[in-house]
């Protein structure tokens, strides 16, 4: 009888636990489709019976704006939804976050400037999220 040695990467990617997200988030899949928290699965849930009711139409995942400044690709933004209000004609661009990390932030203010258009950061229910202003900062003029 012979013994054959295992690869040690191999017995290692066997023995590793799935990585964790940096969030802690959980990933779930809903109509066949993957959404990286269960706060974003719950809130295309909500939207699809809004949907369905009629009181929104035209929902999109993920739609992708391009951050063009001066000619210069400066960054992407890929909300998690957007669609309109059948009673306003108003398009509402939503994205779902438990906390919103700075360069997230960023990202979100950059495209809100470019595209003239506000985003709601909300969590899964559609409730506003509260952003809370980093501690050690003043508020004042910025300087360059």
């Amino acid at each position: 009888m012979t013994h054959q040695r295992i690869d040690p990467a191999i017995l290692a990617a066997v023995r590793s636990k799935p990585k964790k997200s940096k969030y802690g988030n959980v990933k779930v899949k809903i109509d066949g489709i993957s959404f990286d928290s269960k706060a974003e699965g719950e809130r295309y849930g909500l939207l699809k019976l809004l949907d369905r009711g009629g009181v929104i139409e035209a929902l999109e995942l993920q739609p992708k704006y391009d951050c063009i400044v001066n000619g210069v690709h400066v960054a992407s933004y890929r909300p998690d939804f957007r669609y309109r209000h059948v009673e306003t004609g108003d398009t509402v661009i939503e994205d779902v976050k438990g906390k919103e990390p700075d360069a997230m932030r960023i990202r979100r203010i950059l495209t809100e400037a470019l595209f003239d258009i506000e985003v709601r950061v909300v969590n899964g229910k559609g409730q506003p999220l509260k952003i809370k202003p980093r501690k050690g900062r003043k508020r004042g003029k910025a300087k360059c």
